[in-house]
C-alpha cells in the first residue's frame, strides 16, 4: 500500500510553518524596502548644477564628479562656503545613515574637511561631525573625526588620526589620490539616554565601531529630520557618494517571525478542524 505523506497532520503542519516563513520575509523585505528615506543619495540625477531632491542652503552650489567607488558614476564635491540639505519627512527616531566620503587634507584643527550635520533645529544640528587635522603639523595627511558637545561647546575627538585625506586636483576636477570611507551613524533617540555609534573603515577594507556616542549639539532634538553636507574649511574640498538612510524597523524581525509562525499555526489548527 502507497501512503500518502501530502495527507498528513505533520506534513501539512509544516509546509503551513513554510508559508509563514515566506509571508514573514515578505513583510520583512517590504519594512526594508519603504525604510529608505534619502531622495537621490547616490547624486546620480542633476539638474542645472544641484543634485535632485538637495537644497541649496548656502552658495556656492556643489559640483558633480565621478564617482567614488567602483559602479558610482557621480558624486557630490562641496567645497568653502558651499551647503546642502534635504528634509526627512518621516525624521525617525531611530536610523542608519550610510555614505562613501573622501576628503582633502586640513591645514589646521580649526579648519575643518569633511563635514555632516544630522538632525537640525533652527539650523543648531543634533549631530555635527567633522574631519579635523590635529596632529599639530600643517602638512599632515592625517584627519581625526570630532562630534561637537554641546554642553561643553567644544568639538571632541572620537577617532584620532583615523583617517588620510584625499588629493583633489582643481584643474582636473578630480582626485588624483583617492582615500575613500565607508561610514555608517546608527542613531538612536528612542532610549533612555539617546545615543549614536559610528562605524568607519577604508573602502574594501575592515569597518570600525564605536558605541554609545552622546555628544549632541542641541540635545532637543529627538528625529532624525534633516541631513546636512556642511562646508569645509578654507582650501579643503570633500566628496560624498552612496548616501543611504534607513529607519530601524518596526516592529523588529523577532516579531514578525513570530506573526509568521503564529499565523501558520492558526491556519494548521483551522484545517483541522
Amino acid at each position: 500500500m502507497i501512503y500518502n505523506t501530502s495527507r498528513h497532520p505533520i506534513f501539512a503542519f509544516s509546509k503551513l510553518i513554510a508559508l509563514g516563513a515566506l509571508a514573514t520575509l515578505g513583510f520583512a523585505a517590504t519594512s526594508s524596502l519603504s525604510a529608505q528615506l534619502i531622495e537621490n543619495g547616490s547624486f546620480e540625477s542633476w539638474t542645472d548644477g544641484m543634485p535632485d531632491d538637495w537644497t541649496l542652503a548656502s552658495a556656492p552650489e556643489p559640483t558633480q564628479i565621478s564617482g567614488l567607488v567602483a559602479g558610482s558614476d557621480s558624486a557630490v564635491l562641496m567645497t568653502t562656503g558651499g551647503r546642502i540639505s534635504q528634509n526627512i519627512v518621516e525624521a525617525p527616531e531611530q536610523a542608519v545613515l550610510s555614505l562613501t566620503f573622501a576628503s582633502s587634507a586640513a591645514a589646521t584643527s580649526s579648519a575643518r574637511a569633511f563635514s555632516i550635520a544630522i538632525g537640525v533645529n533652527g539650523g543648531i544640528p543634533s549631530i555635527n561631525l567633522r574631519l579635523f587635522n590635529t596632529t599639530g603639523d600643517s602638512g599632515s595627511q592625517l584627519l581625526s573625526l570630532r562630534a561637537y558637545d554641546g554642553i561643553s561647546k567644544q568639538y571632541v575627538t572620537i577617532a584620532e588620526n583615523a583617517f588620510t585625506a584625499s588629493v583633489y586636483d582643481t584643474e582636473a576636477g578630480s582626485f588624483t589620490t583617492l582615500n575613500a570611507y565607508n561610514m555608517s551613524i546608527n542613531v538612536d533617540y528612542m532610549s533612555e539616554t539617546p545615543s549614536y555609534s559610528i562605524a568607519y573603515g577604508a573602502v574594501g577594507g575592515e569597518m570600525t565601531t564605536i558605541s554609545n556616542i552622546s555628544y549632541f549639539q542641541d540635545a532637543t532634538i529627538s528625529t532624525v529630520n534633516a541631513v546636512y553636507l556642511t562646508d569645509a574649511g578654507a582650501g579643503c574640498y570633500y566628496a560624498v557618494d552612496n548616501m543611504s538612510l534607513a529607519s530601524v524597523p518596526e516592529p523588529e524581525s523577532s516579531t514578525f517571525i513570530l506573526l509568521g509562525l503564529t499565523l501558520a499555526f492558526m491556519l494548521f489548527l483551522r484545517r483541522r478542524k
